[in-house]
């Protein structure tokens, strides 16, 4: 309930660098977001920090391009000595450009059925960084671009130990359908103020998303997210396994 009206809230900042970018060019947030749900796992938590990037005329090949140039920068920094042999060995086993596969290419032989990456996200990525491309409509974000009668312009980063650290897609920008689409789901009261912000209709849009305490697991060897966090919430005080 929000103010007498039945409310959705997002823990991404996605619709709204979509239709800033329209504005702008190219724009970022870094804010904590925060996700209802069980923390049950060594790589979730209720509370962390993500980084969105989102830039106009860029599409999905170009923004993996950013991710990856960004990535790779992090490495070139003169981290504290605690950390040094870690960084070192990453700088020496990373190398560009990261692996690229579609979906479709390990649809069978990890026998998702038309699923989320879920407990093979770590195997895909034990060579490198990779990034798994185009996935189908019914798992991607219903704001991402379709690619042909099934897939979506849409991308996951898997890194080596952990697993997924960021998503991203090209935006759907049609705005004549996105109406159409908010009104079966009835839903216009809820995001119909999205579509009505977008300025101009059919523009190339790309977004991701990356998580933070996510991302500096990967560098620093932390095996557990608790661990990237000073002031952990959780809503157990149980010891949680791997």
């Amino acid at each position: 309930d929000y103010f007498g009206h039945q409310g959705r809230l997002s823990s991404s900042n996605a619709l709204f660098l979509t239709v800033a970018a329209g504005e702008l060019g190219r724009c970022y947030s870094l804010e904590r977001v925060f996700r209802a749900e069980p923390s049950a796992t060594s790589k979730h938590l209720t509370e962390f920090d993500m980084l969105e990037v989102a830039v106009l005329g860029s599409g999905l090949d170009e923004s993996m391009n950013q991710l990856e140039r960004f990535i790779i920068s992090l490495l070139d920094v003169e981290w504290p000595s605690s950390v040094m042999k870690r960084i070192l060995r990453l700088r020496t086993d990373v190398c560009m450009p990261f692996r690229r596969v579609s979906y479709l290419d390990i649809e069978k032989e990890y026998t998702l059925n038309g699923h989320g990456l879920g407990k093979h996200e770590r195997s895909l990525a034990s060579q490198g960084p990779i990034f798994v491309v185009n996935f189908p409509q019914t798992i991607a974000s219903w704001a991402s671009r379709k690619y042909g009668d099934r897939l979506t312009h849409s991308f996951n980063l898997l890194l080596p130990e952990i697993g997924e650290v960021a998503e991203g897609s090209e935006r759907d920008t049609d705005v004549e359908r996105l109406k159409e689409r908010f009104k079966k789901w009835q839903m216009n009261r809820q995001l119909g103020w999205y579509a009505n912000s977008i300025r101009y209709p059919g523009s190339k849009v790309s977004i991701y998303g990356l998580g933070i305490e996510r991302l500096a697991m990967w560098l620093f060897g932390v095996r557990n997210i608790r661990e990237t966090g000073l002031f952990v919430r959780d809503g157990t005080f149980r010891e949680l396994d791997e």
